[in-house]
């Protein structure tokens, strides 16, 4: 699964997201395993508090998934803001290594 945290620096405010509260849960299925769609979606919270003014809020995501029949894992860095992260090719510094091979 996947959570957010909403942080608003200026104001030392902290605001926990449940995402199946945004979210058909087909959308949050396919999201909560795909790290470009987490970063999607964190983009899309701190624009949702920008236009309810509260500009400049960094997201981050807490994620947990089991891969393949792996043990389950964090698929992102939960220190990195990914508000502040652009789209990118190729495999992004904020996506975390598989730590099991397959069994």
């Amino acid at each position: 699964g996947v959570s957010f945290r909403v942080v608003d620096p200026a104001q030392s405010d902290m605001t926990m997201v449940d995402p199946t509260t945004m979210l058909q849960s087909w959308q949050y299925s396919k999201m909560a395993i795909r790290p470009g769609m987490i970063r999607q979606f964190a983009h899309h919270l701190a624009h949702r508090w920008a236009a309810d003014g509260t500009p400049d809020v960094e997201v981050y995501a807490w994620t947990r998934a089991s891969l393949n029949g792996r043990p389950y894992q964090q698929l992102v860095d939960p220190t990195v803001d990914l508000a502040a992260e652009p789209a990118s090719l190729g495999t992004p510094s904020w996506v975390l290594p598989l730590e099991h091979p397959l069994p």
